[in-house]
């Protein structure tokens, strides 16, 4: 399990108050999205350690066995056993002595001091028995033979010379060493397979850390917790809202799982309504370049699907985007009407995709948007149309990046905010919601769009395909092909 945290401030610590969590699933989800990273450093640590391992040099092993024949002075009762078998562990510690190892040096005249010597050579007891192994590891197999049989040689002399009370009981070479015939190591194949293993680990650690420290809007984050407004449905990435091909997915793609998305937000859109009137809806993000006018236009086309009488105002008049995305002309708009009173909307809305759908663009762009959009036309304009309407969604622009969209849903009955999911930056959406909530103005939710994978209680697989006689009916779409813009 992995422990991580979600900080409204990436630069906090975990600590008192912070919001911790244990969740393997979510660190799997987040290497299974960030896979080609983990796969990526799994590759570099693999290929690093097999290659490293087949430029070392080869190494060979071989041993020799000696065999402990008992002391006189001994016996053959039990005590006797035990005294010869810890005479046994004594002269393990021998073999490696200094003088010992000095005379093999010097008997095979090896270019090596008695110290390095010792550090090729094991000894080990053999379990259960009186056999004591010498093993001797060299980068040339026939002198690594030598070395452990000569080793051998030199520690029974060492033996007999010293043959006392203390070392009573001989020795004699049981077994002498074969010359091996392939190295032991290095084993490239095997170094390459526990880089792989370090590598995926390091991988799945640095995708946890990115995460820790990734700051963007996503929905394992508490976001209502955090902005105090609820995730009002998660649009995921669509194939048909692409540059060249049409905006309104809702109309070209209407099996879709984006589509059915934006039949939830309806439904919950209806839901917020409950707790107070929400004729006049404006649709705004926290940046330039969140989707905020593609969910605009895919809102008025379910929302006339479901029989809604609806206007879709494009009050962006700093950079309009719903006269391109329905392929309507512009020359005359909202800011048609704020200059001159007299004119009925009607006589500048514009019927688009469905029977009962209308688009008011933007018009000419001002050299004064904010004035227009804070004006007591624009006021009155609003009244009037959402009297004649039953729903009116109102394109605004980033509030990051203009106080226009404060002053025009100052006027309405909510805001929603359209976040690009994994992009927009949580500070970003905090800054924004801050400026709603001193305005004093009611923020219905937040839409997470352009989600590219799907999970939790939004996720809809498999489940949604509706067959040929329960998909929407829905006239042609006026508009030709769009291409999408920044919003």
């Amino acid at each position: 399990m992995f422990l991580y945290c979600y900080l409204d401030n990436p630069g906090e610590r975990c600590g008192k108050g912070t919001d911790v969590e244990i969740d393997l699933r979510h660190l799997l989800r987040l290497a299974r999205r960030r896979g080609w990273l983990v796969l990526l450093i799994m590759l570099v640590c693999g290929s690093a350690a097999y290659m490293r391992s087949a430029r070392e040099v080869d190494l060979y092993t071989t041993n020799t066995r000696l065999l402990l024949l008992g002391s006189e002075n001994t016996g053959s009762d039990y005590t006797g056993l035990l005294t010869t078998q810890q005479l046994a562990a004594t002269y393990q510690q021998l073999v490696k002595n200094d003088e010992i190892m000095q005379r093999v040096v010097d008997t095979l005249h090896l270019p090596i001091s008695s110290g390095a010597l010792a550090s090729q050579i094991t000894v080990s007891l053999v379990p259960d028995t009186l056999l004591m192994q010498i093993s001797v590891m060299d980068t040339d197999p026939r002198r690594a033979a030598k070395i452990a049989d000569t080793t051998a040689q030199q520690f029974v002399a060492y033996i007999n010379e010293h043959k006392g009370p203390t070392l009573s009981a001989p020795v004699e070479v049981s077994t002498t060493a074969n010359v091996p015939g392939a190295p032991f190591a290095p084993t490239p194949m095997r170094s390459g397979e526990i880089g792989l293993f370090v590598g995926l680990l390091l991988g799945i650690g640095i995708v946890a850390l990115l995460e820790y420290f990734d700051s963007t809007v996503k929905p394992e984050r508490d976001l209502p917790g955090i902005i105090g407004a609820p995730i009002l449905a998660s649009i995921p990435q669509s194939a048909s809202v692409k540059p060249g091909v049409r905006q309104v997915f809702t109309m070209a793609d209407p099996q879709a799982i984006a589509a059915e998305a934006m039949r939830l937000l309806r439904t919950n859109l209806e839901f917020a309504s409950a707790s107070g009137d929400l004729n006049k809806l404006v649709v705004s993000s926290p940046v330039a370049g969140e989707g905020k006018s593609t969910v605009v236009a895919n809102l008025g086309i379910v929302m006339a699907q479901n029989g809604l009488r609806t206007v879709i105002i494009d009050a962006d008049l700093r950079k309009p985007s719903q006269a391109r995305i329905f392929g309507v002309p512009d020359d005359e708009g909202l800011t048609t009407l704020l200059t001159h009173p007299e004119h009925a909307w009607t006589s500048i809305a514009q019927a688009v995709a469905l029977p009962e759908l209308w688009l008011i663009p933007s018009g000419p762009l001002p050299p004064d948007p904010a004035d227009m959009v804070s004006s007591k036309r624009f006021a009155e304009l609003l009244d009037r149309v959402s009297a004649e309407a039953d729903m009116v969604i109102i394109d605004s622009p980033p509030v990051l990046a203009a106080a226009d969209t404060l002053a025009i849903a100052s006027r309405a009955d909510g805001l929603m905010f359209v976040c690009f999911s994994h992009k927009t930056r949580l500070d970003a959406l905090q800054h924004a919601t801050r400026s709603v909530q001193q305005g004093g103005i009611r923020l219905v939710g937040i839409v997470l769009n352009r989600m590219k994978h799907q999970h939790g209680p939004t996720y809809y697989g498999e489940y949604y395909r509706p067959t040929a006689e329960s998909r929407p009916q829905a006239a042609p779409a006026s508009a030709g092909p769009a291409q999408s813009g920044a919003d």
